[in-house]
Parts: C-alpha cells; structure tokens; sequence
C-alpha cells in the first residue's frame, strides 16, 4: 500500500492505518488525523484539530478528495467515532496499553468539548 508513516510495522498505528486503509475510508481519515499523518498526503482529509458541540457532534476542517475544503464542517457524533476505534481495536486485538494509547490520540485531537459537565 506504500504507507508513508514512521511508526514500526507491528505498532498498533500502522496496523491500524493498514486495516483502515488510509485516507481510503473514513475512520483512516480519523486515525491519519489524530495520529497527525495525513499532512502531505492527498486527500481526503480531515484538519489537524477538532471540536464537539454541545450536542456531541464533533466538527473539524475536512478536504474532499475533489480537493473541496469545508471549515469546521460537522461530521459524526462523539459516540459513534469511540464507538468505530473500539471495533477497530478490537479487531486488531489490541492490548490495553495500545487500547489506551489510541483514545490518548483521538482525546488529543478534540481541542474543545462544548458538552455540558456536571461540576459535581
């Protein structure tokens, strides 16, 4: 597939850029962007950051692969995108340490949260 990332072939980011395909499905274009590897690449692609409103959907800059940029284009909710990178650690039987590794990101990529939080 000619991947261009710099993580070893057995680390649970390739595996699952490789499982994903990439930019060629939409929870690759998630995994490039929390990983941060889907600048250079053509696209589709989604921005380097993201946000969830206060109804959990989470918006971030996405390019068609026409090349179309949309800003802070609503995408999926919150639920659904955990919900995609669990069924993929599971089917990458991934340990716990890389389970928790692969939230660490997509929690990283989400730089504001507008969900109402109980302070109690």
């Amino acid at each position: 597939m000619g991947l261009f990332i710099t993580a070893p072939q057995e680390s649970w980011q390739y595996r699952a850029v490789e499982k994903t395909g990439g930019n060629q499905s939409e929870l690759g274009c998630y995994i490039l962007a929390t990983l941060g590897w889907q600048h250079g690449r053509k696209p589709p692609r989604f921005g380097s950051t993201a946000w969830i409103d206060k109804d959990g959907i989470v918006h971030s800059h996405v390019q068609t692969k026409e090349g179309q940029v949309y800003l802070n284009q609503a995408m999926r909710s919150i639920q659904e995108i955990t919900d995609n990178f669990r069924g993929l650690a599971d089917e990458l039987k991934l340990n716990d340490d890389d389970r928790e590794a692969m939230f660490t990101e997509l929690r990283k990529w989400i730089a504001k949260d507008e969900r109402a939080h109980s302070t109690i």
